[in-house]
């Protein structure tokens, strides 16, 4: 299950939106000092840096939980496990 959110169309069309989005993933992104053709290149660029983010932490968050119902599983069968 992808938990990640998608904005509307008029947040998507906003810089502060994406700003904001790296924000609160923790990043305190630099003003951008590329000359971009259109204020959209600049929009577009930020909306792929969150993107691209939060499909890295998701994954990142999927081999954690996994590995550790491995261990929880492994752990369970040792307690289970009959002494002879």
């Amino acid at each position: 299950m992808n938990m990640v959110s998608f904005p509307s169309v008029e947040q998507a069309d906003k810089k502060g939106y994406w700003i904001n989005e790296l924000e609160s993933l923790g990043i305190s992104p630099k003003e951008i000092e590329r000359d971009y053709e259109s204020e959209s290149d600049c929009i577009k660029e930020l909306a792929d840096h969150v993107e691209n983010i939060k499909q890295a932490l998701y994954q990142e968050y999927k081999t954690s939980y996994s590995e550790r119902i491995i261990q929880l599983k492994g752990e369970e069968e040792e307690e289970n496990a009959i002494v002879v």
